[in-house]
């Protein structure tokens, strides 16, 4: 099973994605909203905010074979608990990041 930091549409598609190929995934979540969209797929979750401890806790009491961290890219907290918290339980830690987007100049108005 892969404990799944989920903070993003493009997370939500990848925990889809794992698990029709065949990974069992829970994906945390910190809203209702978020996690009612990923349970409508089919994908088990836990909503709330996790230490580095209790990141640690659930690794070891699941039996997570490795985390995999499409937190926001913002939540810096999320992803520094769940490396801490994975390097702890001894799994690996996996970050996805997703592409960069770049806007051309004559489409980006800059308000000062």
């Amino acid at each position: 099973m892969i404990l799944f930091l989920a903070g993003t549409s493009d997370a939500r598609e990848l925990a889809i994605e794992m698990q029709q190929v065949g990974y069992k995934v829970l994906a945390t979540v910190v809203t209702e909203s978020a996690a009612k969209s990923l349970q409508d797929a089919g994908i088990s979750t836990r909503i709330g905010r996790l230490s580095a401890e209790d990141m640690t806790s659930l690794i070891s009491a699941k039996g997570f074979q490795a985390v995999v961290d499409a937190s926001h890219p913002f939540a810096e907290e999320a992803s520094k608990n769940a490396l801490n918290g994975a390097k702890a339980a001894n799994v690996p830690y996996i970050r996805y990041e997703r592409e960069s987007q770049r806007f051309q100049n004559d489409k980006l108005i800059v308000v000062r």
